[in-house]
């Protein structure tokens, strides 16, 4: 008897910029279960791992800055997910990738070339990979926020996964409704229908009729931006200024008057 899976959440990467955030991840982490825990390196990051797909850890980034993870990969993801968002912790940290999937049995449609061949006639990027381990058709770009790939999967028989990469800002979002509990299915369609797909593959990865979440990226402008930029250096010359003799009550009384509501004041 084939299986269809329910869409699920296949990798998840949190992080964190505060370490008391990170003591508390480790210690859920060491205390888990069941688990043996060895040394382990991902990327630039040193920490633990149970060697099958969960990772926890500290690096550097290019900010000379000590950032924190937690890396779940596979069924460990949905596995854990309950315990994750039961946790203190988890609305202390943010997701910096989030994949999500639905398998199914082969269909009779699969054909990674003729796949490839529509997606880039109806105005969509795509690369195939075919290796004597399964079919990969790439769809978009990896470097974008999201990306998606269908591919091969052998269990027992042939599968076929239809799997979302979400990045950056597409990742927060992914994991701020996650943190709501709306279902990965809702998350998982909403994204879906944004790659360029043939119809009959949606019909058969996308079954029930979902509705669409506000998956929307409201960006400051570009002036807004300088404008903040411009603000941000003028705080060390506050702070000096603020100390100062001549100026000093003058500047403290400026920013006391923009901490009081609008239209209230001392007199």
């Amino acid at each position: 008897m084939t299986k269809t899976f329910h869409p699920s959440i296949d990798w998840l990467t949190l992080a964190t910029w505060k370490y008391n955030t990170y003591c508390q991840i480790e210690e859920w982490v060491r205390e888990r279960p069941g688990i043996e825990l060895s040394d382990g390196r991902w990327m630039q990051y040193e920490g633990v791992t149970d060697g099958m797909g969960m990772f926890c850890g500290w690096g550097i980034q290019s900010n000379e800055k000590e950032h924190y993870v937690l890396k779940i990969t596979g069924r460990n993801t949905a596995e854990t997910m309950p315990e994750i968002l039961a946790t203190s912790w988890a609305a202390m940290v943010y997701a910096t990738r989030v994949d999500l999937q639905r398998t199914i049995p082969v269909p009779e449609w699969w054909n990674p070339r003729q796949l490839k061949d529509w997606i880039e006639e109806n105005g969509g990027t795509a690369e195939l990979r075919e290796s004597s381990t399964g079919n990969t058709v790439y769809i978009g770009n990896r470097r974008y926020r999201s990306f998606a790939r269908l591919y091969e999967k052998n269990y027992e028989r042939l599968y076929l996964r239809y799997e979302i990469e979400l990045k950056k800002e597409a990742a927060k979002m992914a994991w701020s409704f996650i943190k709501r509990g709306v279902e990965p299915l809702e998350i998982y369609s909403t994204y879906l229908k944004r790659f360029p797909t043939p119809p009959y593959v949606l019909a058969d990865f996308l079954p029930q009729p979902t509705k669409d979440l506000d998956i929307s990226i409201h960006r400051k402008s570009a002036s807004e931006e300088a404008q903040l930029r411009w603000l941000w250096s003028l705080i060390p010359t506050f702070q000096k200024m603020s100390n100062s003799h001549n100026v000093g009550q003058a500047v403290r009384d400026i920013f006391y008057s923009l901490s009081l509501p609008k239209g209230d004041s001392d007199t």
